[in-house]
C-alpha cells in the first residue's frame, strides 16, 4: 500500500523578538525498513505573524535523504510518500529529536507527537496524515459527513483547510447514501451544515473579504444560497465559516442522493471541507 504523510518541526512565539528565542538543530535523515521510499517533498512554510500553520506550506520536490535543517521562531519539514505494508518501520533521526514507527501506528493513530529531550523547549516534532480527520470530533450519532475528497473537482488546501475548490461559474458533485427510518408517530427532520473557506485565487490560499454566492443543491433542489459575510484576518488569514440549514424530507429519496455545490460568484474562489447531515425524529406526545 501507499501511504502520504508530512512531518514537521519546530515552534512559533508570536510576541518575541527572535534575538531571545532559541535556535534548534534539526540536521536529520529518513530511514524506511520492510518498504520502499517513492517521494519527497520539503515543506516550504509561509511567513505568517500569527503562526507558520495559517497559510498552507509550499511543496516543493526534494530528491535526498537527508537534509540541514536550523529553526528559530519557525517550521520546517518534509512530505513523504511509502510504499509498504502495516509492518514498515519509518525512522526520523535529527539532532534534536529522533521518531521511529511502523505505518500501521501511522494509520491508527493518524498523529504521532515525538518531544525533545529538554522539556522546556516548545518546539516538537509532529508526524500526521493530512487527508484524514484526526483533528475533527466524533462523527455524531445520524450524521452524514459528505468530505471535500468525495466531490467532483480539484482537490487543494486553503489556510490548512482540505477540500474540494470550486471555482467560479462552476459546480462540483457528491453522492451519499440516506435512509429514512421512522413511522406514522413521528415526524423526520434533516438539517444540514457546510464548512467553507474562501480566496481570491484558485490555487492558492489569498485572503478575500465578502458575500461568496454559492449555492446547495440536494437531488437538484436549492437548500441553501449563501449570505453570510465572511473576512480576512488582518489581511494575511481568512475565516473558516460553518454554516447550517433545514433540507425538507421530500427533497431526499432512499439509498443514493446527490448533492451540488455551486459558485456562482465572479471573484470568490471557495474550498468546501465537507457538508454535514443530520437526521433526527420528533416525537408526538
Amino acid at each position: 500500500m501507499k501511504v502520504e504523510f508530512f512531518v514537521d518541526w519546530g515552534y512559533r512565539h508570536i510576541y518575541f523578538n527572535e534575538k531571545y528565542l532559541p535556535t534548534l538543530c534539526f540536521d536529520g535523515r529518513i530511514d524506511v525498513q520492510g518498504g520502499k521510499l517513492l517521494e519527497i517533498k520539503r515543506l516550504e512554510f509561509q511567513e505568517d505573524r500569527f503562526g507558520c500553520h495559517v497559510l498552507t506550506p509550499v511543496l516543493k520536490p526534494y530528491d535526498s535523504t537527508e537534509w540541514t535543517s536550523t529553526v528559530c521562531n519557525r517550521y520546517d519539514g518534509f512530505a513523504f510518500s511509502v510504499e509498504g505494508d502495516e509492518n514498515t518501520v519509518i525512522e526520523l533521526n535529527t539532532v534534536s529529536v529522533n521518531g521511529k514507527f511502523t505505518l500501521k501506528e501511522l494509520l491508527n493513530k493518524k498523529h504521532l507527537v515525538f518531544d525533545l529531550e529538554n522539556p522546556y523547549l516548545l518546539a516538537v516534532m509532529h508526524v500526521y496524515m493530512q487527508k484524514d480527520e484526526w483533528y475533527l470530533a466524533k462523527q455524531k450519532p445520524n450524521e452524514i459527513r459528505i468530505k471535500g475528497e468525495s466531490f467532483s473537482g480539484a482537490q487543494n488546501t486553503f489556510f490548512g483547510v482540505n477540500g474540494v475548490v470550486v471555482h467560479c461559474g462552476k459546480s462540483a458533485i457528491a453522492t451519499f447514501d440516506f435512509c429514512a427510518q421512522t413511522d406514522k408517530e413521528k415526524q423526520l427532520i434533516v438539517e444540514g451544515a457546510i464548512r467553507v473557506i474562501q480566496s481570491r485565487n484558485e490555487q492558492r490560499d489569498v485572503p478575500i473579504s465578502g458575500v461568496a454566492d454559492f449555492e446547495v443543491l440536494v437531488n437538484g433542489n436549492s437548500v441553501y444560497r449563501n449570505s453570510k459575510y465572511s473576512c480576512d484576518w488582518d489581511h494575511q488569514s481568512q475565516h473558516f465559516e460553518e454554516t447550517f440549514f433545514s433540507v425538507p424530507t421530500t427533497f431526499l429519496v432512499d439509498w443514493k442522493n446527490q448533492v451540488e455545490i455551486i459558485n456562482h460568484d465572479s471573484q470568490i474562489v471557495i474550498l468546501t471541507q465537507m457538508i454535514r447531515l443530520f437526521a433526527k425524529c420528533l416525537e408526538h406526545l
